[in-house]
C-alpha cells in the first residue's frame, strides 16, 4: 500500500481541475485519484491537470497498460472524453509515463505528458 496523498482544486477562471499528488502512489491510490478527478471534471465540464512532480509512482507496466481499459470511470463516455495533462518531473519515471501516454492515445483518449506547467495549461485551454 502507498503512503501518498493528493488534493483536488478547481480553477474556475481557466476551467481546469488540478490534482496535486505527493509521496508514493500505488495502483489503488492512482485509481482513486483518476476516478475522483474525472468525475469532478465531468461535473464541472473542466479539463484535468495532474501534477505528479512530487510523487513517486509504484505501478507496473502491465497495470499502466490495463488501467485505461478497465477502470470504470474511463469506460464512461462523459468522464473519458476530458483532456488530461500530466505534469511530471524529469527523471527515471519518464519512460513509464510515456508508455501510459501511448496506451491512452491508442485507445482514443486525449492525454499528454508535460514537464512545464505553463505548457500543460496552454494545451488544456486550447480547442
Amino acid at each position: 500500500m502507498g503512503n501518498g496523498e493528493y488534493a483536488i482544486t478547481l480553477d474556475t477562471e481557466k476551467e481546469i481541475i488540478t490534482v496535486v499528488a505527493r509521496g508514493k502512489l500505488d495502483k489503488k491510490l492512482g485509481e482513486e485519484i483518476i476516478s475522483n478527478a474525472r468525475k469532478a471534471a465531468s461535473e464541472h465540464r473542466y479539463q484535468i491537470l495532474y501534477d505528479v512532480t512530487q510523487a513517486k509512482v509504484d505501478v507496473s507496466l502491465i497495470d499502466w497498460f490495463f488501467l485505461p481499459r478497465t477502470l470504470p470511470v474511463l469506460q464512461n463516455s462523459e468522464t473519458r472524453v476530458k483532456k488530461a495533462a500530466v505534469l511530471i518531473p524529469p527523471g527515471d519515471q519518464e519512460s513509464a509515463y510515456r508508455f501510459y501516454e501511448t496506451v491512452t492515445h491508442n485507445i482514443g483518449m486525449n492525454l499528454r505528458i508535460f514537464f512545464k506547467k505553463e505548457e500543460a495549461i496552454k494545451w488544456l485551454m486550447s480547442n
